[in-house]
């Protein structure tokens, strides 16, 4: 899951996504800022309160600000074309607009990006373009105006335009790049010192190309500037205040983390994560099979009781990679599924999800332990919760779904309960999966207090006494693998474990993705009824995959081929099924930092205290930089009454 969290400040910031990069542009009157972490509010086991989707759906509906930066030469093409347009409009005067507008405007593009590279990476040449593009039409709609209806304004007035589009300039260069607030302002004043500049030469080299009613004044231009330019540096200082003082971190500063992360895949925006997380101790379910006759590890399954989240590469995003480069020469084939866990579980770095390899190392070198047999896979239904699931010598392997109903994560505190009733059913030790293998846009988090919860832990319980008085049978294993070119799957592609007991042949299907759409595990059960028994299918909750297109990017929606690859990979596991011996352990993770419960519960209450600080103040902070403006023009005597 990957939400927009939003605050209300000086200009509105909207996510620009471009394929598979994502761009902080500013524009507008309201600063809103998106941070790319499922911030809810996760409520403690048993404990029942404000239900998070209500600001979820809220924060969903700001969509509509997330659009695509055209390439650099586009953008370039459209600066050149609206200047000389524009000076069509005024009377023909088309050299004078290309020069004072379209000049700078490409010149500032390539400046600014320039002066910024030794710092950040973030300000690539096509968002430069873009940032100055929307520049140039600033200046040129305060030009206009007073040049159709009170020309005596026009220097004036577009000696404000260019400290307009400064003020908006240093804002975004401020915004996506970690340079430092005095550093900001040479590039951010680029394309109006480029401006100044050609006015300058106009006047002194082409008088005839001058058409300004006075001579340009550019002590009158630098005051403006200032004044912006503290206006904005006040606001950002006075916004961020509130969070900075509760997490000790800037906003604008994890804004440009955040930024360089997309860009350069930078893991500096780990460095908060850090900062707000804390120390916990989690559990993590292994199921290891051996060949029998050589004893060399033939796959294992992982169920990691913390969050892949937040997205990219950033803590656990990728879990499934990390463990896999970590594990796959001593694990072979490594099938890792989704625990019950919520973005409250969250690692804050990829150096703390490599603490669960270190786990399953310690389960690998076990010697003892190892049996021949399991039980057969059998089925239970407790209203919407539909579980399967194997024992191996007492332990239980259980996998719960929702669907068809859609649902997201289930939290910690309520997998544990669930484990525990397994126990208390009979089993030794529980693993337990959440399939993750449902979702629409109206997909619910299930939390304790829930009736989905409440149908979860009886169905553990139930899956757990049948399974404690069942037959066992010899093992066969076998897996298979299959990649994909889709944007909605991650590294890892479709896994797949078969699993021969008996007369019975199942298959483990584990796609390496974020939820799937709905009805699409049905459609590949269908597919698989006719070369297995039984199967279910799963995903890891890669969220690496959120940061191709910024959101939701469940697999299914453009799966041309998906189900006959899923197949295939069965049947290549289904091909080398042989005899293993098998171990289920369930063991505790200690001392991995997380973001923490109820944690980001606070940060949504902060940047909501935020965004009601920011309304007033922005409304207080633009009368006094326009009273300002007004009185350097009236000391300096560039207005005249």
């Amino acid at each position: 899951m990957s939400l927009e969290l939003l605050s209300s400040a000086f200009l509105r910031v909207a996510l620009v996504s471009v394929k598979n990069e994502q761009l902080w542009l500013l524009c507008g009157i309201h600063v809103r800022f998106s941070v790319p972490v499922s911030f809810i509010s996760v409520p403690r086991a048993f404990a029942v309160r404000r239900r998070p989707g209500m600001d979820v759906d809220r924060l969903r509906s700001l969509r509509k600000y997330v659009f695509s930066v055209p390439r650099y030469y586009a953008t370039a093409v459209a600066v050149v074309l609206i200047s000389i347009l524009f000076g069509l409009a005024m009377r023909g005067n088309y050299i004078f607009s290309f020069l004072v507008f379209g000049l700078p405007a490409l010149l500032s593009a390539a400046a600014s990006t320039a002066m910024t590279r030794p710092w950040s990476k973030s300000l690539l040449i096509r968002r430069s373009m873009f940032l100055s593009l929307i520049s140039m039409l600033i200046t040129a709609v305060f030009f206009f105006l007073p040049y159709a209806f009170a020309p005596s304004l026009l220097l004036d007035s577009l000696i404000f335009g260019e400290a307009m589009a400064f003020a908006l300039s240093y804002f975004a260069i401020l915004s996506i790049t970690n340079i430092n607030r005095i550093s900001c302002v040479l590039p951010a004043s680029t394309q109006p010192l480029f401006q100044i500049g050609a006015l300058l030469a106009l006047e002194k080299l082409t008088p005839g190309l001058y058409f300004l009613p006075e001579t340009f004044n550019p002590t009158v231009a630098l005051a403006v500037f200032a004044t912006m330019a503290a206006g904005v540096f006040v606001y950002m200082k006075v916004i961020e205040a509130p969070v900075k003082q509760a997490f000790g971190f800037g906003i604008f500063d994890l804004i440009s983390s955040f930024v360089d992360h997309v860009t350069s895949d930078s893991l500096s925006m780990e460095r908060f994560f850090q900062t707000i997380g804390q120390s916990v101790t989690v559990p993590a379910a292994h199921l290891v099979l051996r060949e029998a006759d050589t004893g060399k590890p033939k796959g294992m399954i992982i169920v990691p009781y913390v969050h892949p989240g937040p997205l990219g590469n950033l803590g656990a995003s990728n879990v499934t990679k990390i463990l896999d480069d970590e594990l796959s020469a001593e694990s072979g084939c490594l099938l890792v599924v989704h625990g019950s866990s919520t973005h409250d579980m969250n690692p804050t770095s990829a150096q703390e999800t490599r603490k669960l390899a270190q786990v399953a190392r310690e389960v690998l070198s076990e010697k003892d332990g190892w049996l021949p047999a399991s039980t057969c896979l059998q089925r239970v239904q407790i209203g919407t919760a539909k579980l399967c699931g194997q024992m191996i010598d007492g332990s239980l392997l259980a996998i719960n779904t929702f669907s068809p109903n859609p649902t997201e994560d289930v939290e910690l505190g309520l997998g544990l309960a669930a484990m525990e009733a397994g126990r208390g059913a009979g089993a030794k030790q529980v693993a337990l999966v959440d399939a993750h293998n449902c979702f629409t846009q109206s997909a619910k988090a299930i939390h304790a207090g829930d009736q989905e919860g409440y149908d979860l832990v009886k169905g553990v319980a139930e899956l757990a006494r049948k399974l404690s008085v069942a037959e066992t049978f010899p093992i066969r294993a076998g897996f298979g693998v299959r990649h994909r070119e889709d944007e909605s799957i991650g590294p890892l592609g479709i896994r797949v474990c078969a699993i021969e007991v008996g007369k019975q042949k199942v298959a483990y299907v584990v796609l390496d993705a974020n939820n799937m759409a709905q009805g699409l595990r049905e459609k590949i059960a269908e597919k698989l009824s006719g070369v297995v028994d039984d199967c279910e299918v799963m995903t890891s909750d890669n969220h690496s995959v959120n940061l191709v297109k910024g959101d939701f990017n469940p697999v299914g929606a453009s799966a041309e081929g998906l189900v006959e690859d899923v197949l295939a990979a069965t049947q290549d596991a289904l091909g080398s099924l042989s005899a293993v011996t098998a171990r289920l352990d369930v063991r505790m993770t200690p001392s991995i930092n997380v973001f923490g419960p109820g944690r980001v519960s606070e940060i949504v209450t902060t940047l909501n205290s935020m965004m009601s600080m920011g309304k007033g103040f922005t409304a207080v902070l633009i009368i006094a930089v326009l009273a300002l403006c007004v009185l350097i023009f009236i000391v300096l005597g560039s207005l005249n009454f």
